[in-house]
């Protein structure tokens, strides 16, 4: 065994009728590799070839590169069946998951997985990927080498590990019941994901014709030309920001280098980063700033109704402050926008930076233009922004906003649904519930 290892085997009863089996004993464990990348006969043909970054789920039907059949036979190169179950056994991903998925069709797998190829005589594939998804942790902590630049997982320890295994028509019965809430989390994903669709279309919609408008003009907006109602205003966002303000109304987080880890505390005034725009998330944890850091880059401060946008990493993601957030200071990553809101209103800016694709071109445009991408201050306050009334801009943000619920109602029931699951997986794969295979 490799040093610094150790199987830490499963403790404690098992159902009757049920064994403990080590994963070698019921699947065959295979690898892949990596054709010459620089041999174009090898690529782009029709056969699917997983590496890590194709792990989004639980399946495997798509992956981002394919060989040809050349690129397979002259490589010696194992084909795996649908229904074989993929991990991945050496990447940085192991340091927080295992990711697991079943192969949907015939594949080839990259050196960085490995294919258990279950004995259908003694457990089924579906059994199978549900007890290694709810085994996945204990098998990290027991099978992967640390210590190394890229952690991986150890072939002897991972065919060792032990499984709990229910008789087959046990197995089946179990499968069966947690891809019943597979199904439904797939559904929801899918109308997830339409409402999506719908959302941008809207968005495309009502940032260029706005709600009932029959008179267009013809402007020029960065790199396109585009038609907007003839009533509307083209201000830049510069024109946009509030005068009234003691603090500067556009201006980006202090640098980095400025905070230092003696400056950083466990509670106070919170570090806000490009993250919590990102995921529209101004509770996740953080960093926070100890008192006498805040006061000294209090200019930095963000306060309800502030526009935040990304410049930096993920370009021009866009947020509102929203007013029950902890007080705190913008990151390094963020520009703040503080708005005249009799022009305009805050989150018609913010859903027109993040979403419209008349503000994305121009950010591209002017972010992409050096030798470092990325944005800062002159960039943001010369985007322009076609401008509709406010009576309209609350309108346009009211139909937005709506749909907006609706994706977050259904986000809501799929984590419920996922919630569901892993209290049956708790039950089911332990035998604490048996199933009726009657």
């Amino acid at each position: 065994m490799s040093e610094g290892l150790k199987l830490e085997q499963q403790e404690g009863s098992i159902p009757q009728g049920w064994d403990l089996i080590s994963i070698g004993e019921v699947c065959a464990v295979g690898g892949g590799k990596t054709p010459r990348k620089s041999n174009d006969d090898y690529w782009h043909g029709s056969i699917p070839w997983v590496s890590p970054k194709d792990f989004d789920g639980i399946t495997l039907d798509e992956t981002e590169d394919k060989l040809t059949q050349s690129g397979v036979s002259e490589n010696s190169i194992n084909l795996y069946k649908a229904g074989n179950i993929a991990m991945v056994v050496r990447s940085g991903v192991l340091r927080h998951s295992l990711p697991v998925a079943q192969l949907e069709l015939d594949m080839a797998v990259n050196q960085d997985i490995k294919v258990l190829q279950p004995d259908t005589t003694k457990i089924t594939s579906d059994y199978l990927l549900n007890i290694l998804l709810y085994e996945a942790d204990r098998i990290r902590a027991s099978c992967v080498k640390t210590g190394t630049t890229v952690e991986s997982v150890e072939t002897a320890f991972l065919k060792a590990y032990k499984l709990p295994l229910p008789p087959l028509p046990e197995q089946q019965q179990i499968a069966k019941i947690l891809s019943t809430v597979d199904e439904q989390i797939q559904q929801t994903d899918e109308i997830i994901e339409e409402t999506k669709e719908l959302r941008a279309g809207l968005m495309q919609g009502l940032y260029r014709s706005g709600i009932g408008n029959g008179m267009f003009s013809t402007h020029r907006i960065g790199p396109r030309e585009i038609e907007i109602p003839t009533h509307w205003e083209l201000r830049t966002v510069d024109e946009l920001k509030s005068t009234t303000t003691s603090k500067k109304a556009i201006r980006g987080g202090p640098p980095g280098g400025r905070i230092k880890k003696s400056d950083r505390s466990e509670y106070g005034a919170k570090l806000y980063v490009q993250e919590n725009v990102i995921h529209n998330d101004f509770e996740r944890r953080g960093d926070y700033l100890s008192t006498e850091k805040f006061e000294e880059l209090q200019s930095a401060e963000v306060d309800p109704g502030d526009v935040l946008i990304t410049r930096s990493g993920t370009i021009g993601k866009s947020e509102v402050f929203p007013a029950n957030a902890q007080r705190g200071i913008l990151g390094s990553s963020l520009i703040r926008i503080k708005v005249n809101e009799d022009i305009i209103r805050p989150h018609y800016l913010s859903q027109f930076l993040a979403d419209s694709h008349t503000a994305q071109s121009q950010i591209k445009a002017m972010s992409h233009g050096g030798t470092r991408t990325g944005l800062n201050n002159k960039i943001v306050k010369s985007v322009q922004v076609p401008v509709p009334p406010i009576d309209e801009q609350d309108r346009i943000s009211e139909i937005l906003e709506t749909v907006e619920e609706k994706i977050q109602q259904e986000k809501q029931h799929r984590d419920d649904l996922k919630e569901l699951k892993r209290g049956l997986m708790q039950d089911l794969l332990t035998g604490k519930v048996r199933v009726n295979t009657d």
